[in-house]
């Protein structure tokens, strides 16, 4: 019998006759279902923060946790005992488990397993130290099931081989040698490789090179081809298949964010990703001669509910509890606000020295609120940290370009970093002398990283980078940026910046600058009173040898620092053809104000300003009245994040950021939880702990409520794109975290893995969540506060179906602020909410 015969016996035993066969569209309905399910990751370079539930928003939060846990073990809910701890620490009271007990109690999604509040409070009193329990899964994979039974682990072997097909195949160029099927699609490249690939044999797959024969050369029909195989039910195919792309969903969101930004007509890189781990399911069930009871399996496959009166891990408890929880920071943050609306237009005072704007990034509440306080003369505005203008950037002599914007917009326009005041024939050499440096810098990389080269290398020349490797240890000097410079001179770097060379070929002239120009203004809500200095402020982090360095960079930047955002948005509101064009539609300007691009360093906390030497001599005198008072507030910024850094003073906090073997450079967003719409009045007397997004805007001045629907669908959305990524990686660490910083590899130059192998990484890493002894990030769903007329509110929810799913099934709350009176959004009605207490 030959071995094609052999695999065939083994994997075989539940075959169905081809007339029963089920047809293709319901693999077709399946995939697409598993599609849906799974959430996107962009590459380490432009690195963006996802809700990794994305998929599940149409669900209520409960339903997407039962759907979930049908087919993996995810978590959506911290265990009891974080909430005793809570409690326990008077984060939340009684009133606040009541309070959420009674909005929970008209919730169709738990019906009647809530108990009374004494029966929860005797929970949080005397929670078990073992909070673990039992999950029965009711659908997963043949290498799940078998490891059920074993000390064998299955599911981590295949795990691997698929890591190590998809690394191979995605590999950026961090592989000395090139894969030859790059030009195939995935499923193809791995097949061609799996019918001469003896390792799986090796591994206990008998007869897997035969059995990669008979597999049909695409994704779609190996899946169908697969599922039959094995006699998977119809029913279960849905459920079936998501198990598989769970076991593996770092990869599936990698594969995923390669199907939306290239997709291809002949399939999809995520299906492809789901058949190569079918692939192996199957097969280790052929040989191993392991048996499914679908029969079984389908009887238990019906909707399941989302508590169940004999439910042991307390889901109903857990949720109101954390509904507690959120309630209590809620009726702090309302607290904090100034509703009322004394001076709805103006601000009625003298005309400020300097007006700075910040990205909407909970970092900058800390900072605006210091500099208000040093100093009246200082006002600060919200804005996303792309200042409201998207490109793509092409970096001095680079024709790779980089999306400066966030994930939700894909920009076309690009804009080139060039050399201003230098002539073509000093920016060709300077160009030359950047491509040198790099060369080498990649031949040596090449070198150090070859499996024949890299031992020879380090005895030849090992001792000379002694002198640089003692200094980022000793000295902790900084190198990561340095290379954004290369081949241009110190005395000519200080003009390296984004220009308008070539826009107008592009289509991007005067009119469309000025559009453009406008549209930010408006954003801003800043179209009149202008001070002296417009300080465009955006952010950048300090890190070394951090490979996530781009989840603590701008998120409107999608993971890049905003200075070539400030820049090219200052000079676009500078020119004075632009200024001229606004006043015509109603926009002055006043002659004696200028704009000024800065950057806040966000794990220092210090603002460098740039292009100072292009300013008038009474703008300069103006700068120099403002730079103290930025030191300053930077300095009691310093001062209030310490405490949490457990660092002693602002020297450890600089020698931080250069410090190549710190986890923790800063905290990033940990801690965020509200995302406040409104005028800098509503939030101006609260210290709000650096735990909000702040968007400015005065709805007196957006006619038609414009402006208002854009922030709600696009910054409030991207807002909760983060919270509920520090909200996962929290909760579930194991499924929707990235382990531990101390041991991630960087695989292709695009992605993480804990160790050297395993699944894709795709969230944050512990250090940014955890400092080691507790949480620094608290779960909590995102509180939206708007002040806003309530009807204008709700007709722009109703207009979109993401809002009313994020609303309705309860991934975030929303409160609207209106006549000095808060008032929450429950379902489709307002409810007005009272602010003196539980």
């Amino acid at each position: 019998m030959s071995t094609a015969e052999l695999f065939e016996t083994a994997v075989n035993h539940a075959s169905t006759d081809a007339a029963t066969r089920p047809q293709d569209h319901h693999v077709n309905d399946a995939l697409a279902a598993v599609h849906k399910l799974i959430a996107p990751v962009w590459p380490l370079a432009d690195f963006v923060a996802v809700n990794p539930y994305l998929g599940l928003s149409d669900r209520h939060f409960l339903h997407a946790r039962a759907s979930l846990r049908a087919v993996s073990d995810c978590e959506t809910l911290m265990p009891l005992s974080f909430y005793r701890t809570a409690f326990a620490d008077g984060r939340f009271t009684l009133a606040d488990v009541q309070s959420a007990r009674e909005s929970a109690t008209h919730d169709s999604a738990l019906g009647s397993f809530l108990p009374p509040v004494d029966q929860i409070e005797t929970l949080l009193q005397s929670i078990p130290i073992n909070n673990a329990f039992k999950h029965d899964q009711p659908v997963m994979t043949y290498a799940s099931r078998m490891d059920r039974g074993s000390t064998r682990r299955w599911e981590e072997t295949l795990v691997g081989f698929v890591s190590d097909a998809c690394g191979d195949y995605y590999d950026q160029g961090q592989a000395t040698w090139k894969n030859p099927l790059r030009s195939s699609s995935l499923f193809e490249a791995w097949r061609t490789q799996a019918t001469v690939n003896r390792r799986p044999e090796f591994e206990g797959l008998a007869f897997f090179r035969e059995f990669a024969k008979q597999l049909p050369q695409d994704a779609e029909s190996a899946v169908v081809f697969l599922l039959r195989r094995v006699g998977v039910p119809e029913s279960v195919y849905e459920q079936f298949l998501a198990a598989q792309a769970m076991t593996v969903k770092g990869w599936c969101a990698w594969a995923k964010y390669q199907t939306e930004q290239n997709p291809r007509e002949d399939g999809s890189d995520l299906t492809d990703v789901i058949a190569i781990r079918l692939a192996y399911d199957v097969a280790l069930a052929g040989a191993q001669s392991f048996k499914m009871d679908w029969e079984t399996i389908e009887k238990q496959n019906q909707p399941h509910p989302i508590v169940s009166v004999d439910d042991q891990s307390h889901i109903a408890v857990r949720y109101v509890l954390q509904r507690a929880l959120e309630s209590a920071f809620r009726s702090n943050l309302l607290g904090q606000l100034n509703p009322s609306e004394d001076n709805p237009v103006g601000n009625g005072t003298q005309r400020k020295l300097a007006q700075m704007a910040f990205c909407i990034d909970v970092r900058s509440e800390r900072i605006r609120r210091h500099l208000e306080s040093v100093s009246p003369a200082v006002g600060t505005i919200g804005f996303a940290g792309f200042f409201g203008a998207a490109f793509k950037l092409a970096r001095f002599g680079e024709s790779a370009t980089a999306p400066h914007a966030p994930a939700l917009l894909s920009p076309e326009l690009v804009v080139t970093e060039s050399v201003r005041g230098a002539d073509d024939q000093q920016k060709d050499e300077w160009k030359r002398q950047r491509g040198l440096k790099r060369y080498i810098r990649s031949t040596l990389k090449s070198i150090q990283r070859s499996a024949v080269s890299c031992f020879g290398f380090v005895e030849a020349a090992g001792l000379l980078f002694g002198p640089a490797l003692l200094g980022r240890t000793v000295l902790g000097s900084a190198v990561s940026q340095k290379h954004m410079t290369d081949g241009v001179p110190h005395d000519h770097q200080h003009n390296l910046a984004p220009s308008f060379e070539g826009l107008a070929e592009q289509g991007f002239g005067l009119t469309q600058q000025v559009d453009l120009a406008q549209g930010i203004l408006k954003g801003m809500s800043l179209t009149s009173d202008f001070a002296r200095l417009v300080v465009l402020c955006g952010h950048t982090t300090e890190t070394e040898n951090n490979p996530a360095r781009a989840g603590l960079e701008c998120g409107a930047c999608c993971g890049h620092s905003g200075e070539a955002s400030a820049r090219f948005v200052v000079a676009l509101m500078n020119r004075p053809e632009v200024r001229e064009e606004l006043k015509i539609r109603g926009i002055v300007i006043p002659d004696d104000t200028t704009f000024v691009a800065a950057l806040h360093k966000t794990t220092t906390d210090d603002i460098e300003f740039f292009d100072t030497h292009l300013l008038q001599p009474e703008h300069q005198i103006c700068l120099e009245e403002l730079q103290p008072i930025t030191s300053e507030a930077s300095q009691r910024t310093r001062e209030e994040r310490l405490p949490s850094l457990s660092r002693p003073g602002a020297t450890s906090l600089r020698k931080r950021a250069t410090d190549w073997s710190e986890v923790r450079p800063e905290w990033g967003l940990a801690g965020n939880a509200a995302f406040v719409v409104g005028p800098r009045r509503l939030t101006a007397t609260g210290d709000l702990e650096g735990r909000s997004f702040l968007h400015s805007y005065n709805w007196h001045c957006d006619e038609g409520f414009a402006v208002l629907e854009q922030i709600m669908t696009a910054p409030m959305v991207v807002a909760h794109w983060i919270n509920m990524q520090y909200y996962a990686s929290t909760v579930d660490p194991a499924n929707f975290g990235s382990g531990s910083k101390t041991i991630h590899n960087v695989v292709g130059q695009f992605g993480l893995l804990s160790g050297n192998g395993g699944d894709l990484q795709t969230g944050l890493p512990l250090q940014c969540v955890h400092d080691g002894k507790k949480f620094q990030h608290e779960p909590l769903r995102l509180l939206c506060v708007i002040e806003a007329p309530k009807y204008a509110i709700a007709e722009i929810i109703e207009r979109h179906d993401v809002l009313r799913d994020l609303i309705h099934n309860d991934w975030l709350q929303l409160v609207a602020v209106e006549g000095g009176e808060f008032h929450e959004r429950v379902k489709s009605e307002w409810s007005l909410i009272n602010t003196y207490g539980q």
